[in-house]
């Protein structure tokens, strides 16, 4: 009887997935094979994804609108990060996944910063700066001498 990973997927499975997240968060990276990074990921049916790899598509699918804001300046791909950073950690919580990589709580809280700034809704930063705050808090209570955290949270306080 083959031993299955916590994913629910077997061992050979979850690392060809994981090798293929891994492959196309580099391509989402680099900004010549971005679109390349996005159709792949696009192919992945999210249905047969285990609730890990999930959260790390959903984590994948927010980076790639967020590099699309940082080519375009377009606001609207930074609500589509914002969006799926949410949904996320809203996965994440339901399906009882813990997520240990900080880099997917800066990129949640980074962009409700970036947000705070660009929107005009007004009734909607103080919102967006608290939840912000709130990731940070919690991030530097996590690990005190997170630089990317030190920083947020200073510019958070300004």
């Amino acid at each position: 009887m083959k031993k299955l990973k916590k994913c629910g997927e077997s061992n050979h499975k979850c690392k060809q997935t994981r090798k293929c997240l891994s492959a196309i968060e580099a391509l989402i990276k680099a900004e010549p094979y971005r679109e390349l990074g996005s159709e792949k990921l696009n192919e992945l049916d999210p249905e047969i994804l285990c609730p890990e790899h999930l959260v790390n598509y959903h984590y994948l699918n927010g980076r790639y609108h967020f590099y699309k804001f940082k080519e375009q300046e377009d606001i609207e791909h930074l609500e589509w990060a914002n969006d799926y950073f949410d949904d996320m950690v809203s996965l994440a919580y339901d399906k009882k996944v813990k997520i240990e990589d900080e880099r997917y709580f800066y990129s949640r809280a980074y962009v409700k910063y970036k947000l705070a700034e660009l929107i005009w809704d007004e009734e909607r930063k103080p919102w967006l700066l608290k939840k912000a705050s709130d990731i940070t808090t919690k991030a530097l209570m996590n690990n005190p001498s997170n630089d990317s955290f030190i920083w947020l949270n200073k510019q958070l306080s300004a």
